[in-house]
Order: structure tokens, then C-alpha cells, then sequence
């Protein structure tokens, strides 16, 4: 094992530039005008100093510093290896990395990530962040600022964030919730974007995609301007509002004006479905209108499958974690959930119920998700009902359906 430990005194105003291809990147708020860099590895191969890991440069007249990995031969071996730097206020922080996770925390400054083949995660930073990744996933929580994000292979989760965004994801999923960005253009291709909007005086929303829905949760009193075209896809509308209808050569607008509407939302979709619902608490991400007689049971089990996955995400971290543990432990698939759904929801739930009682830990916000989704199950049997009668289903599906949602 190779470990380094070095300590260096800063001015204010530091500008810090760090390139890496073979370790994992932690930074992190650490002491006023103090830079702390420690980097360890396993490492099989001729003799190394730990010191010849990295060239470290400081540059006191233009308070820029530069940490760069090295480069060595290919018959050497790194594994294990982890640097972590500990940062004061910055200028500015650059960071070029290959092969490795990067994670962020509780930085105040011009923040700009190029990764390549792992995961980011930025929490509770402010300022400016420029991410571009490829091949993995990006999980910003907690930021406030200007946020530009592009990610190529991989999924965008954003949670609790403020000010202004920016994305484009392609190859992934694009997820913003508990969010108060005033400002926001989403572009997405090979994946779905799923939206949460807030309680806004005015703001600009506008969300394009390609090959994946486009899902949003409205507050049922925003005052808004709303126009969503659709060219090859469905629309789902759980609004308690009128709405106007346009149709042009196969493609289809819905325009919807409510209050003085000062909150602008563009929705543009090729090849996937726009569904539009309101934000009453159990609404994780799907609705019963306007499926449609001959897709009906085969859309429904679709959406409950992409419900599951968002439900996860609404009640935190802590659970979408434990719920994917047991899946990974019993060999369940998300493409599995509607064949097994009684079984995997409530057991998962009442087990995570447990769970939570016993830890002191326990987040509030996530107990009542929790009672909000077993609320919201036990209202599905009538809205199935409710679409035998309106032929929307036929009585077999409906039975099927039932069975699963039938508790033990």
C-alpha cells in the first residue's frame, strides 16, 4: 500500500487544477487558506515512492495549484487508489479525470468536471458547475447556482437544487426533484426525463426528447402557460384543467393556460409518451387516463415497473438503496415487478416500515412517502374496477391485476 500526506499553506483566490486517469477524486471543504492532499493505492509492480504518484505544483504569484497523476508503465498495477483533497474557498476548480468516481462536497466556486468512465456526485456546493461525463451516472444534491450538465451513457439525478439548469443527457434517464430552479432546458435522447416542478411565482421550463417520456408532476395552483407537442407518442393528462388541441400531420399540441400564467413550460417529445399530473401525495409517476382498450393492461404494467423506480427517488436515498439491495439479493429484476408486484411492494415497504422504526436516523419526509404509496395502492383497486367499466380493460386483465394488488 502506497500513502501520501502532504499539507500546503494557500492564499484566498486559489484556482486549483487536478488530472487524474487512474484514482478516484474526493474533495471536500476543508480549513481557510489550507490545502490537504492524501492519495493511497495497492500497487504491484518495480519499486515507487509514493511521492512519484503525482507531480504537485504551487504557484504562489498567480495562486494557481496543479495536482497531475504521472504516467507509468503498463506493466505496473493500481488498484484501490483514492485521492482526497481537502479544499478552502476557491476561485476556481478544474478537474480532468479517466477511470475513476469523482465526488464533490460543500464547495463555493467555479466548479468544472470532466470525467470519463465513472460516476460524479456533487453535494451541497455553490456557485457555477460545468459537468461533462461519459459512461456514468451524475448525482447532484443540494446546489445552488448555475448548473450545466451534459452526460452520454449514463442517468442525471438532481435533487434539491436552485437557480438555473442546463442538460442534456443521452443513454440515460434525466430526474429532478424537490428542485426550485427557476430557469431550466432539458434535452434527452434514449431516456426518460421526470420532472417534479415547484411552487413558482415565474419561471421557464423547457424539456425536449427523442426516444423516452417526458413525465411532470405539477403543483395543482401554479399559474402557468403550458404547450406540449408530441410527434409519435401518448398523452397522459391527470390536470384538473381545459386544455386546447391541436393536430398537424400526425403530431399533436395541448395548450393549457391557468391563472395569470407566468411560469412558461415547452414540452417537446418524438417517440414517447408526455404525461402531465398533479401533486397530490401518492402521484409516484403514473395515471389510468387515456390508455386506451388495446394497450391498456400492457401500458399499465409498463407504468407501475417505472413507478416502482421512481418511487425511490421521491422517498430518498435511504430507501431506494435498501430496496435495491433486496432486489439484488433475490435476483429481481425491475422488468420483473408486474408479475410479482404484490409481493415485492408490500413486503419491500412493510420491511422498510420496520426498518425505519428502529432507526433513530429516520428521515420524516421518507415515512410519509411511505404512507403516501400504501395510501395510493389501496386506491387502485377501484380505479381498475372504474375501467372495466369504462371498457378501457377487459375483466380478465382487471382480474389479473387484482390478484397482484391483493395482499396475502
Amino acid at each position: 500500500m502506497l500513502n501520501y500526506d502532504k499539507t500546503l499553506q494557500v492564499k484566498e483566490g486559489l484556482k486549483v487544477n487536478i488530472e487524474t486517469s487512474l484514482f478516484a477524486v474526493k474533495a471536500f471543504r476543508g480549513d481557510d487558506n489550507t490545502v490537504s492532499i492524501k492519495y493511497n493505492c495497492d500497487y504491484k509492480g518495480d519499486t515507487l515512492q509514493a511521492e512519484d504518484l503525482f507531480a504537485i505544483y504551487y504557484n504562489e504569484k498567480d495562486n494557481v495549484l496543479k495536482i497531475e497523476e504521472r504516467s507509468f508503465k503498463s506493466d505496473r498495477s493500481f488498484s484501490e487508489a483514492l485521492l482526497l483533497i481537502g479544499l478552502p474557498d476557491l476561485r476556481e476548480l478544474k478537474l480532468e479525470n479517466e477511470n475513476g468516481s469523482v465526488e464533490i462536497k460543500g464547495l463555493n466556486s467555479k466548479i468544472k468536471i470532466e470525467n470519463e468512465n465513472g460516476a460524479i456526485s456533487v453535494l451541497e456546493c455553490k456557485g457555477l458547475l460545468d459537468i461533462e461525463n461519459e459512461n456514468g451516472l451524475i448525482k447532484i444534491k443540494g446546489f445552488s447556482g448555475e448548473l450545466d450538465i451534459e452526460n452520454e451513457n449514463g442517468s442525471i439525478n438532481v435533487i434539491e437544487g436552485s437557480g438555473l439548469l442546463k442538460g442534456e443527457t443521452e443513454n440515460g434517464h434525466f430526474k429532478v426533484l424537490k428542485s426550485l430552479f427557476s430557469q431550466v432546458e432539458i434535452e434527452s435522447e434514449n431516456g426518460s426525463i421526470f420532472y417534479h416542478l415547484p411552487m413558482l411565482d415565474k419561471g421557464k421550463f423547457i424539456m425536449k426528447n427523442v426516444n423516452g417520456k417526458i413525465h411532470l408532476i405539477i403543483p395543482n395552483k401554479l399559474s402557468l402557460n403550458l404547450k406540449a407537442k408530441n410527434e409519435n407518442g401518448r398523452f397522459h393528462i391527470g390536470l384538473q384543467n381545459n386544455y386546447e388541441t391541436e393536430r398537424d400531420n400526425g403530431s399533436k399540441t395541448i395548450k393549457m393556460v391557468r391563472g395569470v400564467g407566468k411560469v412558461d413550460i415547452i414540452l417537446e417529445n418524438v417517440n414517447g409518451s408526455i404525461d402531465l399530473l398533479d401533486d397530490k401525495p401518492g402521484n409516484f409517476g403514473f395515471k389510468f387516463h387515456h390508455f386506451g382498450h388495446k394497450h391498456g393492461f400492457e401500458h399499465m404494467k409498463h407504468e407501475m415497473s417505472d413507478m416502482f423506480e421512481n418511487m425511490g427517488d421521491l422517498m430518498g436515498d435511504k430507501i431506494r438503496l435498501k430496496i435495491m439491495k433486496k432486489m439484488k439479493d433475490k435476483g429481481w429484476k425491475m422488468e420483473d415487478i408486474p408479475d410479482k408486484f404484490r409481493h415485492k411492494f408490500y413486503s419491500f415497504f412493510n420491511d422498510m416500515k420496520l426498518e425505519e422504526d428502529e432507526d433513530e436516523s429516520t428521515n420524516e419526509s421518507e415515512e410519509t412517502h411511505s404512507e403516501s404509496a400504501q395510501e395510493n395502492y389501496r386506491e387502485l383497486e377501484e380505479r381498475i374496477l372504474k375501467m372495466v367499466e369504462k371498457g378501457t380493460i377487459t375483466t380478465e386483465e382487471a382480474e389479473k391485476l387484482l390478484n397482484t394488488l391483493k395482499e396475502e
